[in-house]
């Protein structure tokens, strides 16, 4: 069995910019306009990404303005309304953008990257800067089969385990929980409300960028089980987490404040020894004694490619059918297939493909993060065997 081990860190947040004092209304667009020109600079996302463009597909609720990065696989967001300056300026982080973005800046910059480093970059007289969502995290790797969403959820319904806070009172918190065919896959602690001031989700992080082909899909193969607690911190929660961050000084500070603030809420009890249970006190322990950073390093991988390669051998009916030609005709049978497959790709897709709007924006937001990698970074193996029928519905 692998070594366990455990990991803090941040993953999806949003900064809410707004200016120091009221504007009049006719001259707040312009306002809003140097707000963001101020932050682009002072975040240096325009060096690492290129141009942010207005873009009416980028997502954010409420705001009638929008831009993002150009050509990238990734949510990122800038939003204003062009009326209600109290909204201020939203500035969304995706996890994978704020992964890419710690990435890019370690190489261009040869200068670490994390959340309260970026915090304090940004501030600025012009505006204040506050956190209005974050999502801390705690990974824990290779910590056995005896520690799953699914168990931890039984233990909570048997009253086994229950949840407290830093002063070890139980709070009524809604418990609740997803999967299929009766296993539990994650479970939720808390309100899943938009206006929730907390939530604490427990999910298995190594099915889910298995499943998903996702940018930490690397990490997910090479453990044995990988299950995740992510906290929601939203409001004034996240205000107050915005504002102790400007303190921090080093990456040992910001691992041991990431682990206090996930357990300030989020304490787990086991009830018949009336102690915390392992994975609280090792979380614990990075909050009170660690002497070394415990933050996760991200090197996120685009993906996108090696999960349309993966379709391909596993749901397409491209294996099933080279089975069945094989079966009949021989092995050179599977090669003239493959040639013929390849001859008419050549002579019909591709004289027409650049017409096609799709694929121009999937190349668009991919190619330059997939150039930077080699064709086989997308040739992984792990849970490539086919299931019956390797996508086919009817057999004939």
């Amino acid at each position: 069995m692998m070594k366990k081990s455990l990991r803090v860190g941040v993953d999806e947040f949003t900064v809410v910019c707004r200016s120091p004092s009221p504007v009049y209304a006719a001259d707040w667009y312009i306002v809003a306009g140097e707000i963001i020109d101020e932050f682009l600079q002072k975040s240096k996302i325009e060096v690492l990404f290129g141009k942010v463009v207005p873009a009416e597909s980028a997502k954010l609720a409420g705001y009638t303005h929008r831009w993002t990065i150009e050509n990238v696989p990734w949510y990122f967001a800038i939003g204003a309304h062009e009326h209600h300056q109290e909204m201020g300026i939203c500035v969304r982080f995706s996890a994978e953008a704020w992964a890419w973005y710690q990435k890019k800046y370690r190489e261009q910059f040869n200068s670490p990257m994390n959340v309260a480093i970026f915090i304090q970059m940004i501030q600025s007289g012009n505006y204040i800067a506050r956190i209005s969502r974050i999502d801390l995290t705690a990974d824990y790797f290779n910590y056995g089969r005896k520690f799953t969403p699914d168990t931890l959820y039984n233990h909570l319904i048997k009253k086994q385990v229950i949840v407290v806070d830093h002063n070890d009172r139980e709070a009524k918190r809604r418990k609740s929980h997803r999967g299929e065919e009766g296993i539990v896959e994650t479970v939720y602690i808390g309100s899943k409300k938009e206006n929730s001031k907390s939530l604490c989700r427990i999910y298995d992080k190594k099915l889910e960028q298995i499943e998903k082909s996702g940018f930490r899909l690397d990490e997910a193969l090479t453990c044995d089980n990988w299950t995740r607690f992510e906290v929601s911190y939203r409001g004034d929660y996240a205000h107050q987490v915005g504002e102790e961050l400007l303190a921090i000084k080093s990456e040992m500070e910001l691992s041991q404040f990431i682990a206090a603030k996930i357990t300030d809420k989020y304490r787990f009890l086991n009830v018949s020894i009336e102690d915390y249970t392992e994975y609280t006190n090792d979380l614990l322990d990075i909050a009170k004694n660690s002497s070394f950073s415990f933050l996760r390093s991200e090197n996120p991988k685009n993906n996108t490619l090696a999960e349309s390669i993966s379709h391909l051998m596993k749901g397409s009916g491209l294996y099933s059918t080279l089975y069945k030609v094989g079966s009949i005709w021989g092995e050179d049978a599977e090669t003239e297939l493959l040639g013929f497959l390849y001859h008419t790709y050549r002579e019909n897709y591709v004289p027409e493909a650049y017409t096609d709007r799709n694929l121009d924006a999937w190349l668009r937001a991919n190619y330059n993060s997939l150039k930077q990698q080699k064709l086989s970074d997308s040739f992984f193996t792990h849970g490539t065997g086919t299931s019956k029928g390797d996508g086919d519905h009817a057999e004939n």
